[in-house]
C-alpha cells in the first residue's frame, strides 16, 4: 500500500498575505465553493499557487487558487484545488476582470463530482 502524501495544515494568517495582480491583498472573509453553488459571484482577481498537497501520481505538489469575488454585495475570499477550476482561472484573461459567473456542480464521465465555472 502506497504512502498517502500528507498536507501541512495551511496557517490562517497566510490568507492575507496573498497578493492581488495589483499588488494590493486580497479582502474578505474566507467562503466556500458550495456556498457559491448556483449563485452569481463576480471574480476580481485570483492567484495560483503550489499547496502542500502532492499529487500521488506525479509525485508533485498541486495547485490551488486564491480567488478574490465580490458575493452579494461583499468582498470574500475562495480557496480551491478544483482541477476544472483551475483550468477555467488559467485559461482567462486577467484584463477581463471582472468576470460575473457562477459555480456549478457537474459529474465528470467517471461519475466524480466537480466545480465548473459557468
Amino acid at each position: 500500500m502506497a504512502d498517502k502524501a500528507k498536507a501541512k495544515p495551511q496557517e490562517k494568517s497566510s490568507e492575507g498575505r496573498i497578493k492581488s495582480t495589483g499588488g494590493t491583498q486580497f479582502e474578505g472573509e474566507r467562503l466556500t465553493i458550495e456556498e457559491t453553488l448556483g449563485e452569481d459571484i463576480r471574480v476580481l482577481d485570483f492567484a495560483i499557487m503550489l499547496s502542500n498537497f502532492v499529487d500521488e501520481n506525479t509525485g508533485k505538489n498541486k495547485d490551488y487558487a486564491h480567488i478574490s469575488v465580490e458575493y452579494k454585495g461583499e468582498k470574500r475570499l475562495i480557496m480551491t484545488g478544483s482541477g476544472a477550476i483551475l483550468n477555467a482561472l488559467r485559461a482567462l484573461d486577467k484584463k477581463s476582470l471582472p468576470l460575473l459567473t457562477k459555480v456549478e456542480k457537474v459529474k465528470t464521465k467517471a461519475g466524480r463530482q466537480t466545480y465548473n465555472l459557468s
